[in-house]
């Protein structure tokens, strides 16, 4: 911890800690229920993944989501090497490229890298 002195005149916006963590758990909540309302609706093998798993589990895995922001042109995972990620595409479009060409292409709601992460195998 330190002490903090004002150098000049401040205008200063301060929160207190029990309502800092209210909010905090309230965007936590929110945020819970947009990935398990997202992730119930995705496929896999023909089946939605609420279908498959139980409603803990779900919620579970809305946990466990980490957004990841890329851009146009960025390589996400490359074929070949270990796969450590399953994504599920939340915005946006992507193409699957296997030996250089263009074999399908997913947007939202669409998923990939799952079986080399089931099978701990090379995509």
């Amino acid at each position: 911890a330190a002490s903090v002195k004002a150098e000049d005149d401040c205008v200063l916006l301060r929160i207190d800690r029990t309502t800092f963590r209210k909010i905090v758990l309230y965007f936590q909540l929110e945020r819970q229920k947009k990935y398990i309302g997202f992730v119930s609706e995705v496929s896999i093998q023909g089946k939605k993944l609420k279908e498959l798993i139980s409603s803990d589990q779900l919620s579970q895995l809305a946990s466990a989501l980490e957004v990841e922001y890329r851009e146009s042109g960025d390589t996400i995972i490359r074929q070949g090497e270990m796969g450590d990620f399953f994504y599920i595409i939340e915005t946006g479009n992507v193409e699957i490229i296997k030996d250089g060409a263009v074999v399908s292409e997913l947007s939202t709601g669409g998923i990939f890298g799952e079986l080399a992460l089931l099978k701990e195998d090379k995509r």
